[in-house]
């Protein structure tokens, strides 16, 4: 992904700046000395479920050593779209059918999953607070705040839906509800 951050930077600038660890290490030190305060995310590359993601701003602050792992490391970005305070993202689905033209289509729907702890700037203090940083099913289904749609028909009808994991249509509902363009 940085490959292509460099070859056109204005098409990709949605995408933060992004290394592989250990290959990428002396360009990610160049970074964080450039940058000095930002915060960023580590993603163990052998990881799932969200196990081992960590938000640091030192690498002697990662919960892990570095030592024989691959990790993904990104920029965090601080200032995230957020509905209700609550940070989500977006699971949009794309098959590809051919790739000499290239043929691709774009499922009508998805997935939107919110965290279950209102967002706050991240500082070293909350760091380690998965429910409020970390949008993965497998993390926040554990939280207490955690809303269980009853079924996925339920999600797409409701129109104040406020499921934790909900469809991208119900999401364009929320976001319609709240004089937000979703076109």
């Amino acid at each position: 992904m940085e490959f292509s951050r460099d070859l056109a930077p204005e098409e990709y600038d949605f995408i933060p700046p992004t290394y592989n660890l250990p290959m990428d290490a002396k360009r990610f030190h160049a970074y964080m000395k450039a940058h000095p305060g930002a915060v960023y995310i580590a993603k163990p590359q052998a990881g799932s479920k969200g196990d081992e993601i960590a938000l640091f701003q030192d690498l002697r602050d990662l919960p892990y050593g570095l030592e024989g792992k691959d990790i993904t490391v990104q920029r965090y970005l601080t200032k995230p779209l957020t509905l209700n305070n609550f940070k989500f993202d977006l699971r949009v689905y794309v098959v590809v059918t051919g790739t000499n033209p290239l043929q691709a289509f774009l499922c009508d729907e998805g997935l939107a999953r919110f965290c279950t702890e209102k967002y706050q700037a991240p500082v070293k203090a909350n760091f380690k607070k998965t429910f409020m940083h970390l949008t993965n099913y497998s993390q926040n289904r554990n939280s207490e705040n955690f809303i269980h749609a009853k079924d996925m028909e339920a999600v797409n009808i409701l129109k104040d839906n406020n499921a934790t994991k909900r469809t991208l249509s119900a999401l364009y509902d929320t976001l319609s509800q709240n004089d937000i363009d979703v076109e």
